[in-house]
């Protein structure tokens, strides 16, 4: 078609196409995409809503309602971003505000379910417990060492350095034999050395057998201590699973023990991914990278979509932005359809993000 010079018509705003579409992998479908064209207005007034989206449910306007129910009830977004509109922060940042407010209740609610299917385990709280307690002796030899003199730090951390060795040398015998003989060579690097391996046993894949070695008085070892500071732990240890720097953890650990259940049918139940594709970029001057696009273009989203981006990538999911190149809806001339103004121009290569939300590769069929 459009190498004939075929482009397809205009529709026309009082019309709407609705199309499912069914993708396909090892000869059986395993996703439906939902496509609807109809005039951007009916989009507008839907995203203007922000956190009233339930009221969307009883509009008049029988459109407005399939397509509230269609966006709400999806599991991923495409949205198109003309990069001529100078309006797109105040159309999209309602929007934005009410995907982070329930995604995130969303998300907190899932983890704080996760931790207390922990909670529920003893043992695993205790191990938890006790990592807890050995990554804060660790740590407070860390920062010590970011803070102080070194020597200082040597004879005033020198149990906790003398039992993260011993631990070290029972979980890593072969690395820290290398350690040991390094050491031995040269015994003026001690503070180095001591401080490297400090950071090996705080490396998560490490820190599980240091803990199980590390020697801990009763006290810290933990008796039963409070059900509210099993939860915490038992989220903390959710969020490390998922990814959550320890920033991300100390902010987020309080938010998740407070969590309540979303109410029954609230949207956004399903979503994981949001695409944002600027299109036109090829006729337009663009950003790159373009995940820049929202804090360089759209400041009143930018805060937004990054909370939104957290809240995604704990459940697997995630906020992507694309650059897209566009081609022209038609108009009638002479009996032939060519390219319309560049006031017309439409995104052509949106699959992109369809395939990263499928997670689709070269070898799928």
């Amino acid at each position: 078609c459009l190498g004939h010079e075929q482009w397809p018509e205009l529709t026309p705003p009082d019309e709407l196409t609705f199309l499912i579409a069914e993708l396909w992998r090892q000869h059986r479908p395993f996703a439906r995409i939902a496509t609807v064209e109809t005039s951007g207005e009916l989009y507008e007034r839907i995203l203007r809503h922000g956190l009233r989206w339930e009221r969307l449910r009883d509009d008049p306007d029988p459109q407005i309602q399939v397509l509230s129910r269609l966006v709400g009830a999806a599991r991923g977004l495409v949205l198109l971003l003309d990069p001529a509109e100078d309006k797109n922060d105040r159309i999209y940042q309602d929007f934005f505000l009410a995907l982070r407010e329930h995604v995130g209740a969303r998300a907190l609610a899932n983890l704080r379910r996760a931790a207390q299917a922990i909670q529920s385990d003893s043992g695993r709280v205790d191990r938890a417990r006790r990592e807890e307690t050995v990554r804060e002796h660790l740590e407070s030899v860390v920062r010590a060492f970011d803070a102080g003199d070194e020597a200082e730090v040597l004879r005033t951390h020198d149990a906790v350095l003398k039992t993260a060795k011993a631990a070290f040398s029972a979980a890593r015998p072969k690395q820290y034999a290398r350690v040991q003989e390094f050491l031995e060579r040269n015994p003026k690097q001690r503070a180095s050395i001591s401080r490297r391996l400090i950071g090996e046993c705080l490396k998560e894949e490490n820190l599980p057998d240091i803990a199980r070695h590390f020697g801990l008085n009763d006290e810290e070892s933990g008796g039963g201590s409070a059900d509210q500071s099993d939860l915490l732990l038992a989220i903390r240890e959710v969020l490390r699973e998922r990814g959550a720097d320890d920033k991300a953890i100390n902010d987020m650990a309080g938010s998740v023990a407070a969590a309540n259940e979303p109410p029954p049918g609230a949207p956004f139940a399903n979503l994981m991914h949001i695409s944002v594709v600027v299109t036109k970029t090829d006729i337009f001057p663009s950003v790159h990278p373009p995940n820049r696009y929202p804090t360089e273009k759209m400041p009143g989203s930018a805060a937004h979509l990054a909370a939104l981006d957290a809240y995604l990538r704990l459940e697997g999911g995630a906020v992507r932005c694309y650059n897209a190149s566009a081609t022209g809806y038609s108009v009638l001339r002479d009996a032939r359809y060519i390219p319309g103004p560049e006031s017309s121009h439409c995104p052509i290569n949106v699959l992109e993000p369809l395939f990263d939300m499928f997670d689709l590769t070269g070898g799928a069929s």
